[in-house]
């Protein structure tokens, strides 16, 4: 029938509009959609049962599915700066900035695509920096965009610190370290403060920075100083506890507001990929229950949805 050679035809199509263009992934989407609409004219012709139609379509579908989805998948690095929309495959894609959690243990890189709300989750070490990380998933019927963030490190200077000595940092502030603390915390591990004394010339700020040493190294995450100005972490302490090391960080809102880099991919048409495997299923119960007793002079259907 017409109709079988316009749904072939229109796989095809569908396989060029994501943008595959190798030949043989362009007749698998058209085989695809021919072996949907031959189970559904063999249905019609009441050679195979309603489970039969559903399992043929489901695998139909699941076909075309791995096709748009695997080669028409896309990939592209974008900068996006918080606020600014971007336009990415057809999608309006908005970078919000980032949030961290109060724990301190992991962080949320926002986003909006075509209005609607997606984040990347990332993970944080101890330091603070970027550790395991999951991308942004923006899911819709025509298929997914992915949205995985590159890891950022602000911008920091680091700068040593001798006990009872005044330095003037580079940014325009000066400090004074003044004392060190040591409590064991158990389990090899010592939690390590260290007392600075910073100032602008007019204003004075006492901060606490610490860090947690063990056998091999250390954690340690940055402490708001100066009314939350900018941050610094204490990054180590020489053995005779004479100096100190400190890393300078801008402020968190400066940091939840620096442009990130995102690579973004697409999917396209894995949703069909769900739709069919619920077919599948179903057609496959269907197919499994659809029997006729003998008895009643009914037909039997087989697994497979053909009758005898």
């Amino acid at each position: 029938p017409y109709w079988i050679f316009a749904l072939t035809v229109l796989g095809g199509v569908a396989a060029g509009a994501v943008g595959v263009t190798d030949i043989p992934s362009v007749l698998l989407a058209s085989f695809a959609l021919f072996a949907a609409a031959a189970a559904a004219e063999t249905y019609r012709r009441h050679q195979i049962g309603v489970g039969g139609l559903l399992a043929h379509v489901g695998t139909g579908m699941a076909l075309l599915a791995f096709i748009l989805s695997g080669s028409g998948s896309q990939t592209t690095s974008v900068d996006l700066t918080p606020d600014v929309p971007q336009e990415v495959y057809g999608h309006t894609v908005v970078y919000r900035g980032q949030n961290f959690a109060d724990s301190g243990k992991e962080k949320s890189y926002r986003y909006e695509v075509d209005g609607t709300p997606a984040e990347a989750v990332t993970k944080l070490r101890g330091s603070g920096e970027d550790a395991a990380r999951e991308p942004a998933i923006a899911r819709s019927l025509a298929g997914d965009l992915y949205i995985a963030p590159t890891p950022t490190t602000a911008e920091h200077d680091e700068m040593i610190l001798r006990r009872g000595r005044t330095v003037m940092g580079i940014n325009d502030y000066a400090y004074r370290y003044e004392g060190i603390s040591f409590e064991p915390q158990g389990g090899g591990k010592t939690l390590v403060t260290a007392q600075i004394e910073l100032t602008d010339g007019e204003a004075v700020d006492t901060v606490e920075p610490t860090i947690l040493a063990t056998d091999t190294g250390g954690t340690s995450r940055p402490i708001d100083v100066m009314d939350g100005k900018f941050r610094i972490r204490l990054t180590g302490v020489s053995a005779d506890e004479r100096d100190i090391r400190l890393e300078i960080l801008p402020s968190l809102a400066e940091e939840m507001a620096m442009p990130v880099t995102a690579s973004i991919s697409t999917k396209p048409g894995i949703s069909l990929l769900w739709l069919a495997c619920v077919l599948v299923t179903i057609g496959g119960l269907v197919a499994a229950r659809q029997t006729v007793s003998p008895a009643k002079g009914g037909d039997a259907e087989d697994p497979l949805g053909k009758k005898s």
